[in-house]
């Protein structure tokens, strides 16, 4: 009887998705893009017993050295940075803080993010940098990506990776509702994208799938399910280019 008590479902198993006008293809959007990974930077004590990275290696890093810690309470620390990236071509490097970008302090991933979003691609922007002990600064030309605003209505079941509630006493109909947001964002110039690019024409990893939309928006949207009814926003990213004409 327990396998009839535990019934796998996959993530989400629509019945029907409406590919409607909510969901269609709308114009092409840009916004400034310098590439790279980031983490933030913040010795917080609620950031350190909330977001600690080295719990999970995900979150905070919960520290900031004491130069930085007179002028600001967090900052933002390079994880990666990319080839043919303008990140890569204004010299910004792996293990640098960025405390300002055009003059203007910048305290958390998601303001550091709208900070460069605003930019003008193809001008030349002042970073202010935490490196080896000291604070300097370097000039990154803002490249341009171009990207689709996409929204989507589900309707299915959205029960997780297992439903069990009887006899499970962790079960709730609280798991049936949900928000979730994710602000991960693509890099078409990371090893892992151009890894994927080459096996789909080779004809190998998940090309069958015929998702691109999905596997291409890096995860940066929203998602609301109840119960039976799911809603989503994501972006797809087209392009990221290092030097572009005026808009």
């Amino acid at each position: 009887m327990r396998s009839i008590q535990k019934i796998v479902v996959t993530i989400i198993m629509p019945v029907l998705l409406f590919a409607s006008a909510c969901a269609s293809q709308k114009e092409n959007l840009h916004r400034g893009w310098i590439g790279g990974a980031y983490i933030e930077a913040d010795p917080s004590w609620l950031k350190s017993v909330t977001q600690n990275y080295f719990e999970g290696n995900h979150g905070v890093i919960p520290a900031l050295p004491e130069l930085v810690r007179q002028r600001q309470d967090s900052a933002i620390l390079i994880s990666r940075v990319f080839g043919n990236t303008p990140a890569a071509a204004g010299g910004l490097r792996e293990g640098d803080l960025i405390l300002e970008v055009d003059h203007r302090l910048v305290e958390d991933l998601s303001g550091f993010r709208k900070a460069i979003d605003r930019l003008e691609p193809g001008v030349g922007t002042p970073f202010t940098l935490y490196r080896n002990g000291e604070i300097t600064d370097q000039t990154v030309v803002i490249g341009r990506e171009t990207f689709q605003s996409r929204h989507s209505f589900t309707l299915g079941l959205g029960l997780g990776n297992e439903f069990d509630p009887i006899p499970d006493p962790d079960f709730t109909l609280f798991s049936l509702i949900r928000y979730q947001t994710n602000d991960n964002r693509l890099e078409l110039h990371s090893p892992e994208f151009q890894y994927y690019q080459a096996a789909r024409r080779q004809g190998t990893g998940d090309e069958a799938t015929g998702n691109d939309s999905e596997t291409e928006t890096g995860r940066e949207g929203w998602n609301f399910w109840l119960v039976f009814f799911g809603f989503g926003g994501n972006h797809v990213i087209l392009s990221q280019e290092m030097t572009v004409d005026d808009i």
